[in-house]
């Protein structure tokens, strides 16, 4: 047996590392179905039995005057409280008797406040997660509740559509990307670029050079080198870097790796020592030489206080101005038209294989929940138009995944109410809606040896593309990189 499989069977526990807001899985493609060899686990055992009525349906409807109580987690981060309130007041519009409980959890990740949670026999009905944490979780302890027999049985009620949502954000909340719905995503996340059109106006005024021209959705890597190599001329930027790109992040780093045709894994072994794989390390190294990127993650351009002129993110750009009016631009009012100061972009593409990082933040039900039916009411009212609206009213400009919620200027879509200045569509252009390609890239290399080594594995890949790209020799680099996997494997 190799030696990777001697290090699966041995490792019994997850090595969970900080993370962001979303996980992340495979760029488009379709997976088979899911099986234990594909991260199996926990996840066929103990699932209760959906509860069904006298004509053998299961029971998904629920008397609105009901009176219940029902707990809803949330990790306390960014702007997640306020997230929780106006999801639960807008439910109890709905349904008035139901008291929703909020738990807030603290911590790094959702998944080791989750294991808490569980091991205490403290889990709550709802609680928030992303793919990674989820997958992680599932894999652990098998105790979400497969969302999948509620969905169908909408559906042949007329109730529910699940062709209302994109599907690749579905796919996001599924076991292995493919299989039970364990979470329903409350956001269309994906990767974009929030620029400073204040410091770009004034380096094309300095410079006479045309460079916003290039800043367009669908722009290329090519067109970045241009802006980046423009920007240089200013002395704006002659002695400071340009551009925060988290090129560690692999929302980031992934849609790149793919299109070089990296291979993290193969044959059960560590794979990307490769032509291809320097070949994409070149390209993350070739932007830190230039100047246009930091070297190092301390290093950064300081793009959220006014300095740099791009940053890669997947944040609502409420976030980005709340920052900006709080660390740069003072005086400006906060609810004022920002468009003058900030904007959004869409992810720079190879344009012979456009790929664009996405994934997804959302909601589980505990498999335990003693009123199952309640529970899927309000998840699905999490992702109707008007949960969907509810959470922008909070102030957060998330972007629904909703299909027939992409219209950021429609004001019944409350997500781009003052917005409607701004490029919204990066977040929505070439997401798979009707009639419209799919660029969304998905990380899922991981799931070839277990979820649960989801967080750890893509933190060492990125330390490995920034420690590369600030000066570590490419010998060095594979080198950590193999010993960090094996470490992270050998982990209980």
């Amino acid at each position: 047996m190799k030696q990777w499989k001697r290090l699966l069977a041995v490792a019994a526990s997850v090595l969970i590392a900080a993370t962001g807001v979303f996980g992340f899985v495979g760029c488009g493609e379709e997976k088979g179905p899911n099986t234990g060899d594909n991260g199996g686990g926990n996840q066929n055992q103990n699932q209760p039995t959906p509860p069904t009525g006298d004509d053998g349906k299961v029971i998904v409807d629920v008397d609105h005057n009901i009176t219940a109580t029902i707990e809803f987690g949330y990790l306390m981060q960014n702007s997640e409280e306020g997230i929780a309130k106006g999801i639960a007041d807008s439910f109890k519009l709905k349904y008035p008797n139901v008291t929703v409980k909020l738990v807030p959890y603290s911590g790094s990740s959702s998944y080791t406040e989750l294991m808490k949670l569980y091991k205490a026999d403290k889990m709550p009905d709802v609680f928030m997660t992303n793919s990674f944490d989820m997958l992680s979780f599932d894999e652990s302890f098998g105790a979400i509740l497969d969302l999948n027999p509620y969905m169908e049985q909408e559906e042949k009620n007329g109730t529910f559509l699940r062709n209302d949502y994109y599907e690749s954000y579905l796919k996001l909340g599924q076991r292995g990307f493919n299989g039970a719905q364990l979470m329903v995503p409350r956001a269309a996340d994906r990767v974009v670029v929030h620029y400073n059109k204040e410091k770009i106006r004034q380096a094309e005024e300095e410079t006479g050079l045309e460079i916003q021209k290039y800043i367009k959705n669908g722009w290329t890597w090519d067109d970045f080198d241009t802006v980046c190599a423009a920007l240089k001329q200013s002395s704006l930027y002659q002695n400071s870097n340009i551009v925060d790109f988290n090129m560690d992040w692999e929302a980031v780093y992934n849609p790149i790796l793919q299109y070089y045709g990296v291979k993290y894994f193969e044959n059960d072994e560590l794979a990307f020592d490769s032509e291809a794989g320097r070949q994409a390390l070149d390209f993350f190294k070739n932007w830190a030489e230039k100047g246009y990127a930091p070297r190092s993650k301390d290093k950064a351009a300081d793009f959220d206080y006014g300095v740099g002129a791009m940053h890669f993110q997947s944040r609502a750009v409420s976030e980005t101005i709340k920052n900006l009016h709080n660390r740069a631009y003072t005086e400006k009012p906060l609810d004022s038209d920002w468009s003058d100061i900030v904007d959004v972009v869409t992810m720079p593409v190879f344009a012979d294989k456009p790929l664009i990082g996405a994934g997804a933040a959302g909601y589980c039900a505990y498999k335990d929940t003693e009123n199952p039916a309640l529970v899927w009411q309000f998840l699905k009212h999490i992702i109707s138009r008007e949960g969907q609206n509810a959470i922008a009213d909070t102030g957060n400009n998330l972007v629904p995944v909703r299909k027939d919620m992409a219209d950021y200027k429609n004001p019944d879509n409350h997500w781009g109410k003052g917005y409607e200045n701004l490029n919204l569509t990066a977040y929505t252009y070439n997401i798979g809606g009707e009639g419209e390609e799919n660029w969304n890239c998905y990380t899922d290399y991981f799931l070839a040896a277990s979820p649960r080594f989801a967080v750890a594995m893509n933190d060492a890949f990125g330390l490995m593309i920034q420690g590369y790209a600030g000066g570590t020799t490419y010998e060095a680099s594979m080198t950590q990189l193999k010993a960090q996997i094996a470490r992270i494997l050998r982990s209980s």
